[in-house]
């Protein structure tokens, strides 16, 4: 008779062992990841409004996000205002972009999130869409828009004598970059040898990253969109770069509606 209370108890025992494990792998399925969205930014009165857009929009997703920039009249090196991290410095393209990137990376390092999300001002996120691709298979480095090579480019900083010795480097475009911890960790201990390429943030990132020990991944077969009011089923970033930015404010506007 003991014998069979025992085996009974032995049974029951592994029943809800069974079950608890199940639950937490249904949980880690079907959990989202934590997304931190750190958004590019500079003061003006169109990205003040693009600014107001993507604060609805992430909180209408509860994601959490900060935009940051530079502010020349700071006595102190960081300041937060609201969801804005200021830094202190001039606004400049190279080395003032990657600058500002690298220290709003060290400045968030330790923050709790799974992802960092490194977006423009101008990109919306379809975080449906992201959410789908980062349960598949978790990575380092990647986005939608991911080039295997790099090619001159001056704007950039990317002079001939440069493309030839970083042409091979794989690097994601800064309409989406999205990070790992790990990731972070290699580019803010890291920040002189990544300052030190003297290019744009994305590709510079890119340089430093390659031949770490991370997994990369290109999100999507059509990553990304340039037709930016209408929403389209795959999707995970709409791009708004046209020339007079009231019609990228008003395509943001409508886009936001259409994921809701």
């Amino acid at each position: 008779m003991d014998q069979i209370i025992t085996l009974i108890i032995i049974f029951v025992i592994i029943i809800v062992i069974i079950v608890i494990i199940t639950i937490i792998l249904i949980n880690n399925n079907t959990a989202e990841p934590k997304i931190l969205n750190l958004i590019l930014y500079s003061a003006d009165e169109k990205y003040d409004q693009m600014k107001d857009i993507l604060t609805e929009h992430n909180k209408n997703h509860n994601i959490k996000s900060y935009f940051y920039c530079y502010k020349e009249d700071m006595t102190v090196p960081y300041e937060i205002v609201n969801n804005i991290l200021y830094i202190q410095g001039k606004e400049s393209y190279i080395p003032g972009i990657l600058g500002k990137t690298l220290k709003a990376f060290d400045m968030f390092k330790d923050e709790d999130y799974d992802y960092i999300v490194r977006s423009n001002i101008s990109t919306i996120v379809n975080y449906k869409e992201l959410f789908r691709h980062l349960k598949i298979e978790q990575f380092d480095y990647g986005g939608p828009q991911y080039y295997e090579y790099t090619t001159v480019d001056l704007q950039t900083g990317m002079t001939k004598e440069k493309n030839d010795k970083y042409k091979n480097h794989h690097f994601v475009t800064g309409i989406c970059i999205i990070l790992s911890k790990k990731a972070i960790k290699l580019l803010t201990d890291n920040i002189k040898n990544v300052l030190s390429y003297e290019l744009i943030d994305d590709v510079a990132i890119g340089v430093y990253l390659h031949n770490k020990k991370l997994i990369r991944k290109k999100l999507g077969e059509n990553g990304f969109s340039d037709e930016n009011s209408v929403y389209k089923p795959g999707y995970i970033v709409y791009r708004n770069k046209n020339n007079d930015r009231n019609v990228d404010i008003v395509n943001m506007k409508m886009l936001i509606y259409n994921l809701r």
